[in-house]
């Protein structure tokens, strides 16, 4: 890929740590349990029910690989760096929990999808990663849900686009 364009995709701190892993090391794209854990994001969202995820184009929004739209939406997020910072799986492992960061995200106006984070990540906490992640799975599988859940992000999507112009 052309270093100006991952620049651009994925911002220069990510970009400069894909390239400094290699090709060799872009390519590799989770799979198994490793792929699973990917869908629960750090901020309490469940990937999973993500039209990025559905439609193939990313692999969870922590996902490692460079190759997917998790490296661009890990770039851009607060959550992430400070969990990154923190070295910690998600904000569930965070003592602060709930944050400022994580209520702005949860009751944000323009990107309504947050409103399910604190809960999540309560819940994760009590049940640990694996047991939530099942029940996420379980949970989405209906894909009426689903499909209305991706309706409403895209909705979200729309309106930040015009919001942030």
């Amino acid at each position: 890929m052309e270093r100006r364009k991952l620049l651009e995709i994925a911002g220069a701190g990510v970009a400069a740590a894909l390239l400094n892993q290699g090709e060799q090391a872009q390519a590799a794209v989770p799979s198994g349990a490793e792929a699973l854990k990917l869908l629960a994001a750090p901020c309490g969202l469940y990937c999973g029910a993500c039209g990025e995820y559905v439609n193939g184009k990313c692999h969870g929004c922590p996902c490692p690989c460079g190759q997917c739209a998790g490296a661009k939406y890990a770039a851009g997020c607060e959550v992430v760096k400070c969990v990154r910072g923190r070295k910690i799986e998600s904000c569930a492992d965070c003592p602060e929990l709930p944050c400022t960061r994580i209520i702005q995200m949860a009751n944000d106006p323009v990107w309504g999808t947050g409103s399910l984070n604190v809960e999540n990540l309560r819940r994760r906490k009590r049940l640990g990663t694996d047991a939530w992640l099942a029940e996420q799975k379980q949970y989405w599988s209906d894909t009426k849900k689903r499909d209305r859940w991706i309706a409403r992000a895209r909705e979200c999507m729309d309106r930040a686009q015009k919001y942030y112009k």
